[in-house]
């Protein structure tokens, strides 16, 4: 990765239909839906800083910048799944996000933050991941970041 600041556009999501299925066991409830991404999105950039650990940067001041924050998440998760936890330059990272996506509604702002990340990251590390194997991992971070690896239109169970 080099000291430049790279940029990734994250797409919001609509959900054209929404079916809830039934509450499984764990709490969570089974749907299915029709997810559609749309132009509205955030603009990511992530620069190496000469500080320590991953940090989230947003003209959103009450966003988490922290662990707590999907991006952090998303980048954390990304350099352990390649196997780069050895490389400091990636241990120092700010990730910037112009915030468009509103938050709270329901159009998957933080799910496109995560996945434009795991895009940006596996861009810059010269494509280390197949967009399926990114789509596989993050899960992880949330049922909507799946589908934000992907974008387009699908229907989503």
């Amino acid at each position: 990765m080099n000291g430049n600041m790279n940029t990734q556009h994250a797409f919001a999501k609509i959900n054209l239909c929404l079916d809830v299925l039934g509450k499984r066991k764990d709490g969570y409830h089974d749907v299915r839906t029709i997810m559609h991404s749309i132009a509205l999105g955030d603009t990511i950039s992530i620069v190496q800083t000469a500080g320590r650990g991953v940090k989230f940067i947003c003209d959103t001041p009450y966003l988490p910048s922290d662990d707590r924050n999907n991006a952090v998440k998303a980048v954390k998760l990304f350099i352990a799944a390649a196997g780069l936890s050895h490389d400091f330059r990636l241990t120092r990272l700010n990730i910037h996000c112009i915030k468009r996506i509103p938050v709270c509604g329901g159009l998957g702002g933080s799910s496109s933050d995560a996945a434009a990340v795991l895009r940006l990251m596996n861009r810059t590390c010269g494509y280390p991941f197949t967009t399926k194997q990114l789509a596989a991992m993050s899960h992880t971070l949330g049922s909507d970041v799946p589908f934000g690896v992907i974008g387009g239109c699908a229907l989503c169970e």
